[in-house]
């Protein structure tokens, strides 16, 4: 299979555009293209004509791309908000550039109908009502809110010391056993832990309480902070993969991609209206 560089999807979808066509481009892969696609129809109906929607990789393409741009074409470059959401510090801005205000593009993808309808799909053998009774969905997430939060919130201040970081899975901070498997915050303190300790070691512990005690008072730990700063891809739906194999009573683990497009397709769209108002003005 040919394979083609950022720079080739980059002209090849310069040249489909028509004068009134928007052209998109995201991070992630060529394989990601029809998620996005999926997305945006449901985003934007029938208000913009899209071009093409072309994913270049990692953020750092999406805004060389961006700021070598032509001011005359309509073009749209979206990006994570990432760890900077939580820090509030997005050092770059571009009239083309729009830039999600959620850790990724799968936060916005999980809401109690979204999940209850991938459960129901993925299962296939319980009603919806049955679903969201026993799903007891603000229940759900809120066991994971604490926990998540603070971890996040400490990947958050190591960034801002310029000290590194690894977004894990949170199926890392699960016992499983033969037939169950059960969530252990101790795991996830565990690794804030390990952060501290650096920080500390590096910075002194009045750096680290002072810095601490500011992001705990921006982001209370909620249902509301986990859906926004902690990452949809690596933490969110692996959660919600593990609660509908629950329902299934099956331990194999549908693919992100496949979950994803499931949960595209019925997430309330009303949480991208920025970004719906932002792709009509460029068009």
């Amino acid at each position: 299979m040919l394979k083609f560089s950022n720079e080739s999807r980059k002209i090849s979808s310069s040249f489909k555009a028509y004068r009134n066509d928007v052209s998109i481009f995201t991070e992630d892969e060529e394989k990601d293209k029809e998620f996005y696609t999926l997305l945006l129809k449901r985003v934007l109906g029938d208000s913009v004509k899209i071009n093409d929607i072309t994913p270049l990789g990692c953020k750092q393409n999406v805004l060389k791309y961006c700021f070598e741009s032509s001011v005359s074409k309509k073009e749209v470059y979206i990006i994570d908000g990432d760890i900077q959401t939580i820090k509030g510090d997005h050092s770059v801005s571009h009239p083309k550039l729009f830039i999600l205000d959620r850790y990724c593009i799968e936060n916005y993808l999980m809401d109690e109908n979204s999940v209850i309808k991938y459960i129901y799909n993925h299962t296939g053998t319980y009603s919806e009502e049955k679903i969201k009774e026993d799903l007891n969905f603000e229940e759900w997430l809120l066991q994971f809110s604490e926990p998540f939060t603070k971890l996040f919130i400490h990947f958050a201040i190591s960034d801002h010391f310029h000290i590194g970081y690894t977004l894990f899975n949170a199926r890392k901070y699960f016992n499983v056993k033969k037939d169950s498997i059960s969530f252990d915050s101790a795991l996830v303190d565990q690794d804030i832990e390990i952060i501290k300790n650096i920080i500390i070691e590096n910075h002194g512990i009045d750096a680290y309480t002072d810095i601490v005690d500011f992001f705990e008072n921006k982001w209370q730990p909620n249902i509301e902070t986990l859906l926004k700063i902690v990452s949809g891809k690596n933490y969110l739906i692996p959660l919600l993969q593990i609660k509908a194999n629950e329902f299934k009573k099956n331990k194999n683990i549908e693919t992100l991609e496949s979950c994803k497009i499931c949960l595209v397709q019925n997430f309330d769209v009303i949480n991208l209206d920025n970004l719906k108002t932002f792709i009509e003005k460029i068009a």
